[in-house]
């Protein structure tokens, strides 16, 4: 489910092995430009995601998950659905569609 993001607008790569992922966070598909300077989109993210019941890590530009090896189907379909609720508000804060 992890690689379903890379077509969110502010995703310019999402990355996984095994249960560790990332999403590279940009403000550019194309250019795969920062989102923002210093890291702060990734930090906007990750205090969104922790706000909506989803710890997730802010390293650099990207958002990391490390979810346990034993999750469920529905858990990891709650992780993405919350990741999501972050996503659309970065992008929202950054006005990017």
């Amino acid at each position: 489910r992890w690689k379903e993001l890379a077509g969110h607008p502010i995703v310019g790569e999402a990355r996984v092995k095994g249960m560790v992922a990332a999403l590279e966070l940009v403000s550019d598909k194309s250019s795969r430009e920062k989102l923002a300077l210093n890291g702060e989109g990734a930090l906007f993210c990750r205090d969104t995601a922790i706000a909506n019941g989803l710890m997730v890590r802010a390293v650099g530009d990207a958002i990391i998950s490390a979810p346990p090896v034993i999750c469920s189907k529905q858990e990891i379909d709650t992780l993405i659905e919350r990741l999501l609720i972050a996503l659309d508000a970065t992008a929202a804060h950054y006005n990017i569609r």
